[in-house]
């Protein structure tokens, strides 16, 4: 069998105890209270028959170590350890409650078996958190210290970041159902890419209403995802096991909703440098390319392929030069020519027309009724000298006539008519 030595002992123990206790719930009566110098608080906690000592460690000063007095009745939630030096089990005290709330942790248990069953805990429920959202949706109280650090922390990492908020509230019997409607408006509302929940810390019986059935159930039928940050790092509410992703804390709930701009800045800068070197490593490759491909055998023979082409080529323009410009001197005589026969037929057709106009003014001019005047005759008109009189029965005795002669003519009265001729 084997020896132990007093420290061998203590740590397999030790361990023993840290394994088959990792958390314990342990009610007792405040006894030894006093807080040392390095800011952790030392107690022990008794009934009847025995007697536990428990320790609060300085950076957990936060919780509700005002129930801890001489006397108080408190239930403590811990971790078991096993001090060598002295030999004594004592509680790592992580939550301190009154003794009272143990029909609530109860009920608790209860729901957290009742939904574990129905799947609301499972992994493959849970949906990706959107890594750059452009609008998150708040469901808390607006004017609570909450809404505030995630207000701050969203502006101070994403500033480009539209907040949507939908308060609640988040303490007292409406609070379940104020959270539930509030997360069921903003799925309504469907213009956000994920939704915080959260509220600052408080008791067991402070944050009752973030593990409330109801509120479980909208946090799961939830189409956006969601990020719970209720309380502080100690509390753990059947919210968070069901939402998409919880935080200790709603500060640190909009930490992890949103990306740091100083860090993607940071990144892009990386990525800056990192695509310089990548381009410039490439270029200097292309140019050893390049200089290879120059005194490669083939290269050569390409590029006296090409000059040999470039050579034909001139040849092949000098005789397309010439033979434009001979098809443009022929063009152009034929053009010549064609232009003396155009001449020589408009001129010829000048003429003709030029001789017939003479010949039809000829014409013209003997069938003009005025050129007879010439010859010793006279045309009788109306006084108003638009009728003219071809036969004396238009005329009587004593009607006014002009007599339109050669050189003029003279108004004259009828003093008889002969019809005799």
């Amino acid at each position: 069998m084997k020896v132990y030595t007093v420290s061998e002992l203590l740590l397999e123990v030790r361990k023993l105890v840290e394994d088959a206790y990792p958390m314990v719930w342990v009610e007792g009566e405040v006894i030894d209270l006093y807080a040392a110098s390095s800011g952790h608080l030392y107690f022990s906690l008794k009934d009847e028959h025995a007697m536990v000592s428990a320790i609060v460690y300085k950076e957990r000063r936060d919780l509700n170590t005002a129930l801890l007095k001489n006397g108080m009745k408190v239930k403590v939630f811990g971790t078991l350890t096993l001090y060598a030096k002295r030999g004594g089990l004592t509680i790592d005290v992580q939550r301190v409650y009154p003794s009272g709330l143990g029909d609530l942790w109860i009920k608790f248990e209860a729901t957290k078996r009742k939904l574990h069953s129905m799947g609301y805990f499972a992994i493959e429920h849970k949906k990706a958190i959107p890594r750059f959202p452009e609008r998150i949706g708040v469901v808390t109280a607006m004017y609570g210290a909450a809404f505030h650090d995630i207000l701050r922390v969203i502006r101070r990492r994403a500033p480009w970041v539209e907040v949507i908020v939908r308060s609640v509230k988040v303490q007292g019997e409406a609070a379940a159902d104020s959270i539930a409607e509030g997360i069921y408006e903003m799925n309504d509302y469907g213009e956000v890419d994920l939704i915080i929940v959260g509220r600052g810390g408080g008791s067991m019986e402070e944050l009752w209403a973030f593990n409330e059935e109801r509120v479980a159930e909208a946090i799961f039928k939830s189409s956006i995802p969601i990020i719970t940050g209720i309380g502080h790092e100690l509390d753990n509410t059947i919210a968070d096991m069901v939402a998409d992703c919880s935080a200790p804390t709603p500060s640190v709930a909009a930490e992890r909703a949103t990306p740091d701009r100083k860090e993607l800045l940071k990144h892009m800068g990386n990525l800056d440098q990192r695509m310089d070197t990548v381009v410039s490593r490439m270029l200097e490759n292309y140019r050893e390319r390049i200089k290879t491909w120059e005194k490669s055998y083939g290269l050569t023979r390409l590029c006296d392929y090409i000059n040999e082409k470039v050579r034909q080529l001139g040849v092949v323009e000098r005789r397309m030069e010439e033979q434009l410009l001979h098809h443009i001197d022929k063009i152009g005589w034929e053009v010549s020519h064609l232009a003396d026969r155009l001449e020589h037929n408009v001129a010829t057709v000048l003429k003709s027309r030029v001789e017939k106009l003479d010949h039809l003014y000829t014409q013209l001019t003997n069938l003009n009724p005025f050129a007879t005047l010439e010859r010793g005759y006279s045309i009788v008109f109306r006084p108003d000298k638009k009728k003219v009189i071809t036969s004396v029965d238009e005329i009587t005795r004593g009607d006014q006539l002009y007599i339109k002669l050669a050189n003029g003519g003279a108004y004259v009265e009828v003093l008889d008519t002969d019809k005799g001729g």
